[in-house]
């Protein structure tokens, strides 16, 4: 008997449908002999620090690092019901089947499971890399040795003891360095979200710096026999800045007075067929990026909905993918993939003629794939009824990605003229396409008409021309774009363009590494740093925040500086390879954190700035923001010493004085003197917990009258 655990329910439902269902269960589902059950995601989850210890309940430098000499799991709350059902079908198994994602995380969360259920029996190891019923039982056919995916299973353990010792400790002594400074709440580090902040504060601070330059364009008109075209001048090298731009508008206009009216000669006038392959298919990077530039969609939206085309939808193949290629032998399904995104659409059926299927693409390439292929549609036809706009506009992209690799190359006309005049040289280029390709599927009519130039003259070298007319245009230099979430990906991934260190370029640009982060984590670790207030979100655009620019000057370089993590990640690829060490890198990752956690306590690190503070007006000591249970308000950090506390007011204490409210004045008079009576709460409750209340004179202190409460009544005298 066989117990299949997927990695999540819907997953496991499917796998329970290609089997063939007998009998269903809540929490895990009979398929003949065999059974299928599930996890919610990871099920354990590593130790906090206070679990260790009470000592560590505090956060002090006293404690710090916190380095266990062996890291235990725990159950997550929600998921202990159904541990406890795999732990008892366990019991009954011969062989369990690994059925978890296709990457290093989906393997270890399934053998974790196993590992802290001490299963030791045979174990097998499914990889699904689509949910259609072919892929499925292709799969399901195929089954290998749980243990060749062991460095799988290390590199995802060592990446979650090396976050944790990074995060617990870095997080918590920065934390206490920026408290010293009077700053509020958790300055959080990370090994890939601190470079993620550098390179939006970095690029927020070349925007903030940047001073436009006014540089001046000349273009003219020329004449020849063939027709007329215009031309851009070459600003020489004496006259011209190192972007070879004209500064100085007095210069350009000199130029366009001497040559207009004379005459010139076409140097060079070359037209030279050129041709542009389309774009890889996507991987969920790239259609992360595609889809916030396109439509401007966060990226864990897009990462969203690229998971229920896969699982709710089963439109699509695998989507947390770093590759962009197709293995060779997926070839073979290509016909039946196209015919399947026809019966499911038939408007695209114009674009079936233009497919060439009897030449392989070179996006089919088994050189190129990693644990992965690229995002591409499945062999069956989906319901494209059944998916929301946001779902259809993203399947679109992906399916016309598709089919634009079996069409036909971009081909355009490129032509060159250079034409003299005075001694001057200006240059003139244009486009004309001649065979549309690939663009049919990709490009509307409006953005083809965009690629659309005018066509230019035929000249030829040494033909005459007179120039005809001139103009100088101001234009000024740009700042570089602030950040959106699909560009800020992009560049989490390209990151190697920012390192100067060749071999560190060299790994930060491998196919093993590719950046910073991976597909899967790089939309979470935007969210997460929105979250926590070090990146906000302006329209479109990705600021950084003033928390996330005083932690930077204050983060030593190594934290901050994106080859640390590409070195991790290249040693954690090499674990997954089996090429690598786990241990030895999870040793190098404390000793690491130590050097650093020294550092600070020896004060060798910057510190915060002082932040300016609200003195407690009762001792002096400084006023602290904090969090209650009825919201956010301001405390002495002098507790339990000093209690005093204050409202919050928009970040600030609000030390106005409260005011008293006046005691209501009720219609009884008071016996001795006349005036009103005050109903009032008697500071003790009686023995069954109720308030009591008794009745003052309003003219307190001069008449000091008090009565008895009955019923809300004063009890007067003559009650008596």
């Amino acid at each position: 008997m066989k117990l299949y655990i997927a990695e999540k329910p819907s997953l496991g439902r499917e796998i329970a449908q290609s089997l063939g269902i007998t009998k269903k269960s809540g929490s895990f589902i009979e398929c003949g002999q065999d059974t299928v059950t599930w996890c919610f995601g990871h099920m354990f989850e590593l130790w906090n620090p206070q679990d260790y210890g009470e000592q560590f309940q505090k956060w002090s430098f006293d404690n710090l690092p916190i380095l266990p000499q062996d890291y235990q799991r725990k159950p997550i709350s929600k998921t202990k019901g159904q541990i406890a059902t795999i732990k008892k079908l366990l019991k009954n198994t011969d062989t369990v089947v690994n059925a978890g994602d296709p990457d290093r995380e989906g393997q270890l969360l399934i053998d974790e499971v196993l590992e802290e259920l001490a299963w030791s029996g045979p174990t097998e190891r499914i990889w699904i890399t689509a949910l259609n019923s072919k892929a499925l039982k292709h799969a399901l056919a195929a089954p290998m040795p749980n243990a060749d995916y062991k460095g799988l299973r290390d590199s995802a353990y060592s990446r979650s003891v090396a976050d944790w010792v990074v995060g617990m400790n870095l997080t918590r002594a920065f934390t206490l360095l920026a408290q010293k400074a009077g700053h509020q709440g958790v300055f959080s580090v990370g090994r890939v979200q601190t470079p993620t902040i550098a390179l939006v504060v970095n690029r927020d601070a070349e925007i903030a710096n940047f001073k436009p330059v006014d540089y001046h364009v000349l273009t003219a008109t020329f004449k020849s026999e063939a027709g007329i075209y215009d031309a851009t001048w070459q600003v020489p090298e004496n006259l011209a800045d190192f972007n070879k731009r004209c500064l100085d508008k007095s210069v350009a206009e000199q130029i366009a007075g001497k040559i207009e009216g004379q005459k010139g000669i076409v140097r060079k006038a070359e037209k030279t067929r050129k041709k542009k392959e389309v774009e890889l298919p996507f991987s969920l990077s790239a259609l992360q990026t595609y889809c916030s530039k396109r439509w401007g969609m966060a990226a864990k939206k897009v990462l969203e909905i690229a998971q229920a085309l896969y699982e709710k939808h089963k439109a699509t193949t695998y989507p947390r993918t770093d590759c962009r290629y197709l293995a060779s032998g997926a070839f073979s399904e290509v016909q039946e993939t196209l015919k399947a995104i026809v019966v499911a659409d038939n408007s695209l059926e114009k674009f079936m003629e233009a497919c060439k299927v009897d030449a392989v693409p070179r996006c089919f390439n088994d050189k190129k794939i990693t644990a992965h292929t690229a995002i591409v549609p499945t062999t069956e036809a989906p319901n494209i009824n059944g998916m929301n706009d946001d779902e259809l506009k993203v399947y679109d992209a992906i399916r016309r990605r598709y089919i634009a690799q079996f069409m036909a190359a971009y081909e355009f006309d490129s032509t060159t003229i250079i034409t003299e005049c005075c001694e001057e040289f200006f240059k003139t280029t244009g486009t004309t396409p001649v065979i549309w390709g690939w663009k049919e599927i990709l490009f509307d009519d409006e953005s083809k008409n965009k690629d659309q130039t005018s066509e230019l003259p035929t000249v030829k070298e040494s033909d005459p021309v007179n120039c005809e007319k001139t103009g100088v245009t101001t234009k000024q230099t740009r700042p570089p774009a602030a950040y959106t979430e699909g560009t800020l990906i992009a560049d989490m991934e390209n990151i190697a363009k920012y390192v100067e260190d060749k071999e560190a370029k060299k790994i930060l640009k491998s196919e093993t590494v590719k950046g910073i982060g991976t597909e899967a984590t790089r939309a979470a670790i935007i969210d997460g740093l929105k979250f926590r207030g070090y990146l906000v979100v302006s329209g479109k655009n990705i600021i950084s925040s003033d928390k996330a620019k005083e932690a930077l000057t204050v983060l030593p370089e190594s934290i901050s500086n994106p080859v640390t993590t590409a070195d991790w990640e290249f040693a954690l690829n090499e674990i997954a390879s089996n090429n690598g060490n786990p241990e030895k890198f999870q040793a190098d990752i404390a000793a690491w954190v130590k050097a650093e956690i020294d550092h600070i306590k020896g004060g060798t690190v910057q510190n915060f700035k002082e932040k300016p503070g609200f003195a407690c007006p009762n001792c002096n000591k400084q006023l602290r923001q904090r969090k209650g249970k009825n919201g956010v308000f301001w405390g002495c950090s002098g507790y339990p010493e000093c209690t005093t506390t204050y409202p919050d007011k928009k970040g600030k204490p609000d030390l106005t004085p409260k005011k008293e409210k006046p005691a209501a004045l009720s219609k009884f008079s008071c016996q001795g003197c006349g005036k009103p009576l005050i109903r009032r709460a008697a500071k003790k409750k009686d023995k069954r917990g109720k308030t009591q209340y008794w009745w003052g004179c309003s003219g307190f202190p001069g008449c000091r009258e008090t009565y008895f409460d009955t019923n809300g009544k004063p009890k007067f005298k003559e009650d008596i």
